[in-house]
């Protein structure tokens, strides 16, 4: 996916320097996403910056000086069927995937450069103007200034459903964990999932209601959050416990001994709710964690 974009990075660098970003006035525009066994995945690419460059490290300067312009970047990964025989942990380079870059972007230059690219036409679907590349491998366009939607899938029903006629899915709450983290994840009753590190089996996973992963820094030191809902209260004791025998698991591989009171306070359930907090992650946790958000965005970043 990165080809593409570089075909009108050139629009980009040429943007005047006048302010050319979009405010949700309901919310983050991720918060229009996240239907039924849809994953999420959102970056703050401003904080990325700052505390972990490398999640938007990638060897390309052009690229980088479209990133440098934003301010977020939400994915959505979705399949039409899920099958029995369907690898787990998901195949990403298998899934739908859409979103949104966010930033100062100009909805004139964007679709103008698009306009003029030769590796790009343009089309027209259910009243929604979009280009795509030969063997629409990837549609895109700026609907607004601010805002650069792409997809694999469909364009039009993106911007219908995360613009024109945008439906919150995402509660406030969940949203907020997600927009004041680096980066996150949530899913609701998911048929699947990426990779995270947590090695859970897939009967696990599809006993989920929904779930908020995501990744806080302070002072240089970056933790795990997560609150996953199961559909139990019983179920959510079952899963608090397998977590925390991973966590005990691997501080014996390792040699050292478990803080059990601390475990209490990192892990713990609230009723049908497993909660994980202040759960220092190691750098070799932080860079799978990366890898995967990186894979999921479609490689964005």
């Amino acid at each position: 996916m990165k080809k593409w974009i570089l075909l009108f990075v050139v629009v980009v660098l040429l943007l005047a320097s006048c302010k050319h970003t979009h405010e949700f006035t309901d919310g983050y525009y991720f918060q229009a996403m996240g239907e039924d066994s849809e994953i999420v995945v959102t970056v703050d690419t401003q904080k990325a910056r700052e505390v972990r460059p490398s999640i938007l490290g990638v060897n390309d300067s052009l690229l980088n000086s479209i990133l440098e312009k934003s301010s977020r970047i939400s994915v959505s990964l979705s399949k039409d069927e899920y099958l029995e025989d369907d690898p787990y942990p998901a195949d990403i380079a298998s899934m739908d995937i859409s979103g949104a870059i966010e930033g100062d972007y100009s909805k004139f230059m964007i679709n103008t450069g698009l306009g003029f690219s030769k590796e790009f036409s343009k089309f027209k679907e259910d009243g929604v103007k979009f280009y795509s590349n030969e063997g629409r491998t990837i549609e895109l366009g700026s609907p607004t200034n601010g805002v650069i939607l792409f997809s694999n899938d469909s364009y039009a029903e993106l911007y219908d459903s995360t613009i024109k006629n945008r439906v919150i899915k995402i509660s406030d709450e969940k949203a907020k964990l997600l927009g004041e983290s680096v980066m996150g994840l949530y899913v609701r009753s998911p048929q699947t999932m990426i990779s995270l590190g947590f090695d859970l089996p897939y009967s696990v996973i599809i006993q989920m209601s929904d779930a908020v992963i995501y990744v806080i820094e302070n002072e240089g030191v970056f933790y795990l959050y997560a609150d996953i809902t199961m559909k139990s209260p019983s179920l959510a004791k079952t899963l608090n416990t397998l977590l925390r025998n991973q966590v005990v698991a691997e501080l014996k591989r390792l040699g050292e001994k478990p803080d059990f009171k601390a475990l209490a306070l990192q892990y713990y359930t609230e009723d049908d709710k497993v909660m994980i907090r202040d759960r220092v992650m190691s750098e070799s946790e932080l860079a799978a964690f990366e890898l995967q958000i990186k894979a999921a965005s479609g490689s964005l970043i």
